[in-house]
């Protein structure tokens, strides 16, 4: 088993797959190291070396917080992101229902 030392937001997958293991069962993330079964030290270092976490990052599903700040923006309730307005409006809203 191979393992390096990596920040949790790297993508990790890219990582393991391009050191030559595609089998996500056979990689896990413990204590801020990535370990890899079935491929070598090398490899795993040299797919580490290799990536680009600027253009190889793993891009964020949004929270639930940002679709609803979103939703409110485009309904005219938000103007600035202002969240305690939102929640203001909001619980308005639910006293009024």
């Amino acid at each position: 088993m191979a393992k390096i030392t990596a920040p949790v937001e790297y993508n990790l997958a890219l990582i393991a797959e391009q050191a030559g293991q595609g089998d996500e069962d056979k990689r896990f993330y413990r204590n801020g190291e990535l370990h890899v079964e079935g491929v070598t030290q090398a490899a795993l270092d040299a797919a580490l070396a290799g990536y680009d976490h600027a253009t190889q990052a793993p891009v964020p599903e949004p929270s639930e917080l940002e679709i609803l700040k979103d939703a409110l923006k485009t309904k005219g309730v938000l103007a600035d992101a202002d969240l305690t307005a939102a929640q203001t409006k909001l619980k308005g809203e639910a006293k009024l229902k």
